[in-house]
């Protein structure tokens, strides 16, 4: 499998990101979706303050 490295730019509207995930063979899309949950596990760990802490702060 020949590999091309590729830029995304997440600012590009929903429908136009879908465009171009169909031009990716399985295994891309199987290594996209790794990452991506990847980024959403690592965003969900992510400590928030306290509602308390938080208006405290304020």
């Amino acid at each position: 499998m020949q590999t091309n490295p590729v830029t995304v730019n997440l600012s590009l509207p929903f429908k136009s990101l879908i465009d171009m995930m169909q031009f990716l063979d399985l295994q891309e899309k199987i290594k996209l979706r790794d990452l991506l949950n990847q980024e959403i596990t690592a965003s969900q760990e992510q400590k928030l303050d306290t509602a308390v802490e938080c208006f405290q702060r304020g």
